[in-house]
């Protein structure tokens, strides 16, 4: 047996050591579990074709025959997979008076330029929605810069003046393949705790249906094997 740490509400259990995946009892979150290291003396390859002699293995004392190296205990709260947590909601968490503060910024940096700052508008728009996207307790970022787009802006015209247009059929999707190129993450994941409290509850109600589904599957799973 070791014992692992769930990642959503910080619960200690034990499962048996060749456990790969579970459910946490208390909140119902998914666990993935790296997997069992095997023990050192299974791991050596026989010295007859190895390319280089093994260590030693550990002898008793008062005896002469070596003992197996034991494998590592995995450290607690160590085990579980911290990768992607499902109960955790996605979200926006936006202002009006910040959407309407940009918005006049926006404006103003238009007029000032003669719409010449377009990109740089449409860039800064962007960033501020992503800014405020968390999906899965995960914020989002916009790595692209307005001289980034103005240069694929030009680019798109020429391409479409000597096509005759034909190619202006093609700037939306090379818009969004380039958009998505400057996707990333933004930091680390939010920790459940620190979200806001309506997400806080939404994902509580998830956990419950989880956890529901969890005790209906093993109430399955007791009876079938009763009967058997």
């Amino acid at each position: 047996m070791k014992n692992i740490r769930c990642y959503n509400c910080q619960y200690i259990m034990g499962v048996p050591d060749d456990t790969t995946e579970t459910v946490c009892p208390k909140c119902g979150a998914k666990l993935r579990l790296a997997p069992p290291a095997a023990p050192r003396h299974e791991q050596m390859a026989p010295r007859a074709q190895a390319p280089q002699s093994p260590a030693p293995a550990p002898v008793q004392a008062g005896t002469q025959q070596p003992v197996p190296a034991p494998a590592p205990a995995p450290a607690a709260g160590n085990a579980a997979a911290m990768l992607f947590n499902p109960n955790i909601p996605s979200y926006f968490d936006g202002k009006l008076r910040h959407l309407i503060g940009l918005n006049i910024v926006c404006f103003l940096q238009l007029v000032f330029t003669l719409f010449i700052g377009t990109p740089w508008v449409i860039i800064k728009r962007k960033k501020w929605i992503l800014k405020h996207t968390i999906v899965r307790g995960q914020r989002l970022k916009l790595t692209a810069r307005g001289s980034q787009l103005i240069g694929c802006f030009i680019k798109w015209f020429f391409l479409t003046f000597f096509t005759v247009g034909i190619y202006a059929l093609w700037i939306p999707i090379k818009y969004q393949q380039w958009y998505a190129s400057h996707l990333e993450f933004d930091g680390d994941p939010i920790p459940p705790m620190e979200l806001p409290k309506r997400q806080r509850k939404q994902m509580e109600k998830e956990a419950e249906k989880m956890r529901a589904q969890a005790q209906k599957e093993a109430e399955k799973a007791a009876k079938k094997a009763a009967k058997d």
